[in-house]
C-alpha cells in the first residue's frame, strides 16, 4: 500500500528536518565562542568550520571528522573510569548497544543519502548522539542512589 502525501506535507517534513539539524547543532545549554562549543562540560575544538566560503566537500567532511574524534576520544576516556567502576563487560555490553543505535540512526536520518554531503552530515549525527552519551556516562558516574 502507497500512501501519497500532499506536497505541502512533504514541505513541512522537509523544513521540520532541516530545522532539526539546525538546532542539534547547537544544543540547549550550550555555551559557544567562535572556536569552541561547550555542551554540559563537553567541549570540542570548531576552530576549522571557520568558513572563507571556499571549502570543499572533502574538507567540510574533515572537520566535522575531527571534531567527532575528539569527542569520541573523552567518551573513550569516561567508558574506562565507568568500566572500572562497574565491571567491563557491562559496560562493554551497554557500549556495543548504543552505538549498533548510533549506527542506525545516523545512517536513517541524516540527508543527502548517497551525496557528497552524506558522510558530514552522519558524521554530525554522530557527533550529537556522541556528546549526549558522554554527557549521560558522566552523569551515571556522579549518579548516588543513596543521597540522590
Amino acid at each position: 500500500m502507497h500512501i501519497r502525501w500532499p506536497p505541502f506535507l512533504w514541505a513541512m517534513v522537509v523544513l521540520v528536518g532541516f530545522g532539526a539539524l539546525a538546532i542539534t547543532r547547537v544544543p540547549a545549554g550550550a555555551s559557544e565562542d567562535s572556536t569552541t562549543t561547550s555542551i554540559a562540560n563537553v567541549k570540542y575544538d570548531r576552530s576549522c568550520e571557520k568558513s572563507s566560503g571556499t571549502e570543499s566537500q572533502i574538507q567540510l567532511d574533515e572537520c566535522a571528522y575531527k571534531e567527532l574524534n575528539e569527542v569520541r576520544g573523552q567518551l573513550r576516556s569516561e567508558l574506562a573510569v565507568e568500566a572500572s567502576q562497574f565491571g567491563t563487560p557491562s559496560v562493554t555490553a551497554v557500549q556495543a548497544r548504543w552505538h549498533k543505535y548510533l549506527i542506525a540512526n545516523c545512517n536513517t536520518f541524516s540527508g543527502a543519502k548517497g551525496g557528497t554531503a552524506h558522510p558530514m552530515f552522519v558524521d554530525e549525527c554522530e557527533l550529537d548522539l556522541t556528546i549526549n552519551r558522554l554527557i549521560d556516562v558522566r552523569e551515571s558516574l556522579t549518579f548516588n542512589p543513596i543521597g540522590h
